[in-house]
């Protein structure tokens, strides 16, 4: 009908990042930053409002961590604007994603890794964690050198999300896909370990019906947007070739390290702005025939901010425009309904 309900309109004021919904479709978990000086941590909340509980909290030593890093100032030869780093926050929990074990996985900054590329950035990397349905019991997935980002569960229980780390690739392009079991083992890649551009695989879902497809957003290094051209990969098919993988909106592609390219009168043409085309976040797949996804039109740069959408695409990059609001954007389209509960794999550790 397009009526619009704010659920937690009393935490407005604060920053949302990305949230799920349970298989059951009655809860929402969420990452949520109160202000500038507080790290983003992980709530729930009932569809209708109520029952709205922190699920994660700052550790322990968190005002320890901002006084040790505090004004980090990197080596001499680091001269660009990240050389100089303050901490406001040093913990930040963020991309709730509710498991099949009735768990949550999640990605945080409490690993305290720095960046393999930039040194004075000490506590930025985020890598796979996951707890009980209450927050208790934080366990570390994994222990990547880079960042890890945006999970999602798959029909066979796996968790599928973004990996970035060095290994037979440079350190900016080919972040890729992989999926491994909710105990952080059996990892494995699921789509672009040897394809240059798009630079950064990002948000990942796997298409209802169609198990051995994936589909993903294709973004730049930079700017660290976010948002660029939507794509499937099928993974019945070599995975490390380009003849895997389809575009759903083929005249928005991602063909350099920094900004976007669009076929404007049958050539490409980039643009760094993002203006010249239409680009595109948080795609969900209803059915290999049919996305949601949040969409800005051709005309104003990618970080305008009222101009994203929502919409609905067929699989040739045909929009429907669903619903947008004149004074903000409008981000991460999601069913309102029950999905069908992964099994649990079984996990080869002894415990």
């Amino acid at each position: 009908t397009g009526k619009v309900t704010d659920i937690v309109p009393k935490m407005n004021k604060g920053i949302f990042g990305r949230f799920d919904l349970s298989f059951d479709a009655k809860k929402i978990v969420f990452d949520w930053k109160a202000d500038a000086n507080t790290g983003f941590y992980i709530y729930e909340v009932n569809v209708d409002g109520s029952g709205l509980r922190q699920l994660t909290f700052p550790p322990k030593d968190e005002e320890a961590l901002k006084k040790k890093y505090k004004n980090h100032v990197g080596p001499n030869w680091c001269k660009h604007a990240m050389s100089f780093t303050s901490y406001k926050s040093a913990t930040e929990d963020m991309h709730p994603c509710y498991l099949p074990d009735g768990g949550i996985a999640f990605i945080s900054t409490r690993c305290q890794f720095g960046i393999l590329c930039d040194g004075p950035d000490r506590l930025v990397v985020t890598v796979l964690y996951r707890m009980d349905k209450d927050g208790k019991n934080i366990e570390k997935l994994t222990n990547s050198g880079a960042s890890e980002a945006s999970p999602s569960v798959m029909s066979d229980g796996r968790i599928l999300y973004t990996r970035w780390e060095y290994v037979d690739k440079g350190a900016v392009s080919v972040k890729c896909l992989w999926s491994m079991r909710p105990d952080g083992t059996s990892t494995v890649e699921v789509a672009g370990q040897e394809i240059a551009f798009p630079d950064s695989f990002l948000h990942a879902r796997q298409i209802p019906g169609a198990p051995s497809k994936v589909a993903f957003l294709g973004v730049p290094h930079c700017p660290q947007s976010g948002v660029g051209t939507i794509m499937v990969v099928d993974t019945n098919k070599n995975i490390r070739v380009r003849e895997a993988y389809t575009y759903i909106t083929p005249d928005s592609d991602v063909k350099a390290e920094g900004g976007f390219s669009f076929m404007i009168n049958g050539k490409w043409k980039g643009d760094r702005s993002g203006t010249l085309g239409k680009l595109y976040m948080d795609p969900y797949p209803l059915s290999d025939k049919q996305f949601l996804a949040s969409m800005k039109p051709a005309g104003v740069p990618w970080n305008e901010k009222q101009s994203w959408r929502l919409c609905v695409l067929d699989d040739k990059g045909r929009d429907t425009e669903l619903y947008r609001d004149e004074n903000i954007s409008c981000w991460q389209p999601y069913p309102l309904k029950a999905r069908k509960l992964p099994p649990v794999p079984v996990s080869p550790i002894d415990k």
